[in-house]
């Protein structure tokens, strides 16, 4: 049996280590308290999540199952027959990028902990909090960093999006395989935000912008951060 590796904190797929459940006495295997971003809590074995065999407490397979259906919300009209509305094409396409691993933009989204809120698992629930997509205007979140959820959400046009997305806002970045904002680097590695992104707008490197130190010192983490 190898030696024990906590992950309490960290994030598999749809599920957020809480903590242990049980460990066996002997026996080659723990099992983890896990929350869903659905928000329910399950209990999954160790193995089953470093090899991605489980990725949600079920939800999300469900999910797949019913945008699998034709004729899906046919009440609503949004989506019947194969054809859809810009409306629900927008929902579904928010529900893909923070949950699909195989999304293209899934790694600006859900891989680094962006999640869409229970209530909006529903395109009903959508419909009635966010209204039809205006002509021209894609949802945008308020705060780069934040989910998706009515007091983080509106409608904008393409060029307002664009503009929201400068180097102004938080920007992930990934240094050995962990994604964190500016914000979030900067305070891990001892770092001002002002430095790093004067740096990066200077042309260098995310890991030589966030490895080298302030004044003199070695390119060494401040900090080790966290996975």
């Amino acid at each position: 049996m190898g030696a024990f590796v906590d992950l309490t904190g960290q994030r598999f797929e749809r599920l957020v280590v809480i903590g242990v459940h049980a460990r066996g006495n002997g026996r080659p295997y723990v099992t983890w308290r896990c929350r869903c971003d659905c928000g329910k809590e399950v209990v999954v074995k160790g193995q089953n999540l470093t090899s991605q065999q489980t990725k949600s407490c079920g939800c999300f397979k469900q999910h797949i199952q019913r945008m699998r259906i034709t004729g899906l919300n046919i009440k609503h009209g949004h989506s019947f027959r194969g054809k859809k509305s810009r409306t629900y094409i927008c929902w579904q396409n928010m529900i893909q990028r923070c949950s699909d691993p195989n999304t293209e933009r899934y790694n600006r989204y859900g891989g680094r902990g962006i999640i869409v809120c229970a209530r909006w698992q529903e395109f009903n629930n959508f419909l009635e909090d966010m209204g039809q997509a205006p002509k021209g205007c894609e949802i945008d979140r308020i705060d780069y960093d934040g989910n998706y959820e009515l007091t983080n959400c509106r409608w904008v046009t393409r060029r307002e999006q664009a503009n929201n997305r400068s180097d102004n806002r938080p920007r992930p970045l990934t240094l050995k395989g962990i994604t964190r904002n500016l914000s979030e680097w900067a305070h891990l590695l001892g770092l001002s935000h002002k430095t790093i992104s004067n740096r990066l707008n200077r042309g260098w490197s995310v890991e030589r912008a966030l490895l080298t130190k302030q004044g003199r010192g070695s390119n060494q983490f401040a900090h080790k951060p966290q996975s």
